[in-house]
């Protein structure tokens, strides 16, 4: 399998999700950086969407204030994302051919859509919820994105984050790894963050005594519990999202971290290498140690073991 290598800088200027574009002529790519852009600083409400909550707007920006650091600590160059690009849509609006449009690109409660450059949410979170998923999507918006040109103004997806598309884009690799370091991602920024956050700082507090009154009886939940809706006699428990491809993650990089023990010391050195390859796009790094680790031709088998039609 192919992969470009990383020519770009982290301090060059990005003015959209759109990273790189390749096999584009000179001014053909500039005229993609220029659209994309466009896309990014035109953001208009549909008569379909949802007002924000004051609650709503100031978590999207205390949300925003705080990834450049996130996003700059694994060498990423963060975006100027505002509430303007998070659209919440209310479905009870939708027209039917609306409602089975949204439905169709809408695989859960919240989507990027790196064609247009939107966020897109359902309405109706606690905000707990929202907060949550606000963060995953906006650590997408924030991943390094390359399109590739294919003549006549067709553009086909490259790379997203750790995710890699086929040229002709009927295969996709690494989806689940791409998942599992954005979650992964997410539950670092929350641990760091939320509690100084004071429209999320109740949730974490409460979080925090139901896993401590939970851990004697229910160590499968331990700190994967995510958010807690007590409102209920019974509690509601929200894990995070994609427990299964982190499980699968996080074996891996203790693999790596078990048979490299000259060049890692801590496993958090060997996620913060594959947090940089999502950030920046330089994946050779991530090849290397994987080919170095488990042999030549893993980084392919890896890629097909997680590849989906």
């Amino acid at each position: 399998m192919k992969f470009e290598a990383y020519s770009g800088s982290h301090e060059d200027q990005r003015e959209s999700g759109l990273s790189k574009v390749l096999n584009a002529p000179e001014e053909e790519g500039e005229k993609i950086h220029a659209y994309f852009k466009e896309l990014f600083d035109t953001q208009q409400q549909a008569h379909f969407e949802a007002n924000k909550t004051l609650e709503e707007e100031r978590v999207i920006e205390e949300i925003n204030q705080r990834m450049n650091n996130l996003v700059g600590e694994y060498g990423g160059q963060p975006l100027q994302i505002t509430s303007d690009h998070i659209h919440i849509i209310d479905f009870d609006k939708l027209k039917p051919n609306e409602k089975a449009f949204f439905e169709k690109i809408m695989k859960g409660s919240a989507q990027y859509i790196s064609s247009r450059q939107v966020i897109l949410m359902k309405k109706g979170m606690p905000i707990d919820s929202f907060a949550k998923h606000i963060l995953h999507e906006v650590i997408h918006f924030n991943s390094f994105q390359s399109y590739n040109f294919n003549g006549e103004n067709k553009l086909s997806s490259r790379r997203h984050g750790l995710r890699m598309t086929k040229k002709g884009g009927d295969e996709e690799f690494f989806l689940h790894y791409d998942e599992a370091i954005t979650e992964e991602l997410v539950i670092r920024f929350r641990e760091r963050y939320f509690k100084d956050i004071p429209e999320l700082a109740e949730g974490v507090v409460k979080r925090d005594e139901w896993i401590k009154r939970l851990k004697p009886e229910s160590e499968h939940l331990g700190e994967d519990v995510a958010w807690v809706d007590d409102s209920e006699k019974e509690p509601t428990f929200y894990r995070n999202s994609y427990p299964e491809y982190r499980k699968r993650f996080n074996r891996l990089l203790s693999e790596i971290l078990k048979r490299n023990p000259d060049h890692f010391s801590y496993k958090e050195e060997v996620f913060k290498l594959f947090a940089q390859s999502y950030f920046t796009g330089n994946v050779l790094e991530v090849a290397r140690i994987i080919e170095s680790t488990f042999g030549e031709g893993s980084f392919r088998k890896l890629a097909e073991e997680t590849k989906k039609k």
